[in-house]
C-alpha cells in the first residue's frame, strides 16, 4: 500500500501558518501547498492566481492533479456538496463523537475517497512522500487521518489573540485576487480564535500532535523548529534549513490559498516586529486580553509586556 505523511498546520487564521508552512516545505522530500482546503473555491471555482504565478487553470501541476482527481468534470459539484456537509470546523465534534447513519457513512466514505485521490496525486506530481498542508481547519486533519496509508502529524500553531485580532482588522493586499483579504470585527475574531483552539486541541485524540507558539518560533526559530522536526518521524534527523546569517531560502511553490507571503521567494529573514502593540488601540487590546484570558494564560502569552509579531521579507541577494 502506498503511504503518505501529511504535516498539517492547524489553528486560527492570521497566526503565521504561511511562513511556518514555507519553512517546513524546505526540508528534503517535502512539498508545501499552503492551504489545500481552498482548492475547490479559490482554484476550481474562481481560477485565482497560483503562487507559481499562473492562473489555476493554466498551472501545469494543478491541471495534472485535476485530471487525476476529476476525470469527469461533473463530479466537481458532488464533491463541493460533500465538502460543505462534512469538512468544516463545526463538524469536528460529530466526526469525533457521534454514531453514523448509513447515509452519513456512505457519503463520508465517498468524500474520503476524493481526499485520498487529491493528496496522493499532489504527492505523486511533486515526487515526494511528505506534504505540508497549512489549511488550519481541524475537520480536514480528522478526515485525512481516516484515509488508509496516510499518517497525519498535526502542528497546532498558536498566536497571541491580541495580535490575531489586530491582524484581522487590518486590510492586507492579496495579489491572488488583486484585492484585500477579508477583515473581521473584534467579536468575530475572538470567537473564531477560541473555536479553532478548542477544536484543534481535540485532534490529539486521533493524530500525533505538537503545539508551536508563534512568538516563540519567531524568537528562537532554530530551537523550536528542531523540537518540531524531532516530534515528526519523517523529519527526524533532518538538517535545519536556516543559513548562518539566519536567513532561509524560499523556493517557488504551487498554492491556491494562504497569506500573500506564499508568493515570496529567495533568501528571507524572520523579523521580530511589535507594530501591532502601537497600532491596536489600548482599549481594544485590554478588551481582547480580557476576553481571551483563559487561553492566553494557557498558551503562555501573559506575564510579559513584550509580544512579538512576525514579518517576512523576500530580499534576494
Amino acid at each position: 500500500m502506498q503511504e503518505l505523511d501529511i504535516i498539517y498546520i492547524a489553528g486560527s487564521g492570521r497566526s503565521g501558518s504561511t511562513i511556518l508552512d514555507r519553512v517546513l516545505g524546505t526540508y528534503p522530500g517535502t512539498a508545501s501547498f499552503n492551504e489545500i482546503y481552498r482548492l475547490l473555491h479559490e482554484g476550481m471555482a474562481e481560477n485565482n492566481l497560483c503562487a507559481c504565478g499562473e492562473r489555476f487553470r493554466a498551472c501545469e501541476l494543478w491541471q495534472k492533479v485535476v485530471a487525476d482527481v476529476f476525470p469527469d468534470p461533473r463530479d466537481e459539484e458532488r464533491v463541493r456538496y460533500l465538502h460543505n456537509k462534512y469538512d468544516h470546523t463545526r463538524h469536528v465534534l460529530r466526526l469525533l463523537l457521534f454514531p453514523y447513519g448509513k447515509t452519513y457513512r456512505r457519503e463520508l466514505d465517498e468524500y474520503l475517497h476524493w481526499l485520498s485521490k487529491l493528496y496522493f496525486a499532489l504527492a505523486r506530481e511533486s515526487g515526494v512522500s511528505v506534504l505540508i498542508d497549512s489549511s488550519k481547519v481541524p475537520s480536514r486533519a480528522l478526515l485525512l487521518s481516516r484515509i488508509p496509508g496516510v499518517r497525519v502529524h498535526v502542528v497546532h500553531l498558536v498566536r497571541d489573540l491580541r495580535a490575531v485580532s489586530n491582524a484581522w482588522m487590518k486590510e492586507k493586499y492579496n495579489p491572488a485576487v488583486d484585492d484585500s483579504l477579508p477583515t473581521y470585527s473584534i467579536a468575530r475574531s475572538v470567537l473564531f480564535w477560541y473555536a479553532r483552539q478548542f477544536m484543534t486541541e481535540l485532534l490529539r485524540l486521533r493524530t500525533s500532535y505538537t503545539r508551536v507558539v508563534y512568538e516563540e518560533f519567531v524568537k528562537r526559530p532554530n530551537e523550536v523548529l528542531q523540537s518540531v522536526s524531532d516530534s515528526i518521524e519523517p523529519l527526524k534527523g533532518a538538517e535545519l534549513p536556516f543559513e548562518k546569517d539566519g536567513s532561509i531560502s524560499l523556493h517557488s511553490l504551487h498554492s491556491m490559498g494562504g497569506n500573500p507571503g506564499r508568493f515570496l521567494t529567495g533568501p528571507t529573514f524572520l523579523k521580530l516586529d511589535k507594530k501591532w502593540l502601537k497600532a491596536m488601540p489600548a482599549s481594544h487590546r485590554r478588551l481582547v486580553g480580557f476576553l481571551g484570558f483563559p487561553l492566553l494564560w494557557r498558551y503562555g502569552h501573559l506575564g510579559s509586556n513584550v509580544h512579538q509579531d512576525k514579518d517576512i521579507s523576500g530580499a534576494t541577494s
